[in-house]
């Protein structure tokens, strides 16, 4: 990186809170965050991964309204069902519309909390432990937008949205299927276990392993799931009216649901292991 790019970031880190709402100003923070991740400037065209999910954070893309309506919880259920069908979502407790009805309401000894107009953030009720309460009371304060300045988060209405454990595990494991065009290009097998590490697996839709990942280091992925086909065409059918996309599942190997939809994968900010797959990776997304 050089001492021109360094300089920009130190700039915009130093005023940050400074640069406008507008879409330049959301521009500039995106580039500043993709400067730091990758060390150089987005390109032209898009055949690469990183440019492509940098192009639609960046972009008017995100404020598509159908790539706003599955940024919120709620909403992209309804999508799922208008889509596919409503077996495929994952069941819906309670969707909690205020602060007064989030903070009284009695949640289940075993559920999972989770804000509707946000990301990575989650609450794990077990085995009826004590619920932060604050922390759920701040949801209801955070513009999601204002954190990120993802546009397809903007102006979502803040609520919280209550769920069973999916197939009654406490660490469902993920399996996220990337589509470009409409068409599955590869999968991320995601375990999640508090024993171990977590660990990434790469596929393609034949499920075998591929020599890239991001982030998170390989390792041998488990036994190709028995509905891996009709997981394939759900991705298809959702993913169809975007030009990219993640559709991310829980599976038990049998049968299945859709946990969301994620436009923009980690905010276009994981970089490739190893480094030397990059080009790998885009010519086998992109090349065919």
């Amino acid at each position: 990186m050089n001492l021109l790019m360094q300089g920009y970031i130190w700039l915009i880190r130093r005023y940050r809170r400074q640069v406008p709402k507008t879409r330049w100003g959301d521009y500039l923070i995106h580039l500043e965050r993709f400067l730091t991740a990758h060390g150089r400037l987005p390109r032209r065209p898009f055949r690469s991964l990183h440019d492509t999910l940098f192009h639609i954070k960046a972009s008017g893309e995100a404020l598509d309204p159908l790539r706003v309506r599955v940024s919120d919880k709620e909403y992209v259920k309804r999508y799922i069902s208008e889509t596919i069908g409503k077996q495929y979502n994952l069941p819906t407790i309670a969707v909690l519309r205020t602060v007064k009805e989030a903070l009284d309401y009695n949640y289940p000894e075993r559920c999972v909390i989770k804000p509707t107009h946000m990301s990575a953030e989650i609450i794990l009720r077990k085995q009826g432990e004590e619920i932060d309460l604050g922390k759920i009371a701040g949801w209801f304060k955070t513009d999601y937008y204002d954190l990120t300045r993802e546009k397809n988060y903007k102006g979502l209405t803040p609520k919280v949205i209550v769920e069973p454990f999916v197939f009654d595990k406490d660490l469902p494991d993920d399996y996220r299927i990337f589509c470009l065009n409409g068409r599955p290009k590869f999968i991320f097998f995601d375990e999640n276990n508090e024993d171990i590490d977590n660990f990434r697996s790469v596929l393609d839709t034949d499920w075998e392993q591929q020599p890239f990942s991001l982030k998170c280091g390989q390792r041998k992925p488990p036994e190709k799931p028995g509905c891996l086909k009709e997981m394939l065409e759900v991705a298809r059918r959702l993913s169809a009216p975007f030009s990219f996309i993640r559709v991310d599942f829980y599976t038990d190997g049998t049968t299945f649901h859709v946990g969301e939809l994620t436009n923009c994968h980690a905010a276009a900010m994981q970089t490739f292991l190893p480094p030397d797959s990059e080009a790998f990776a885009n010519e086998y997304i992109f090349g065919k």
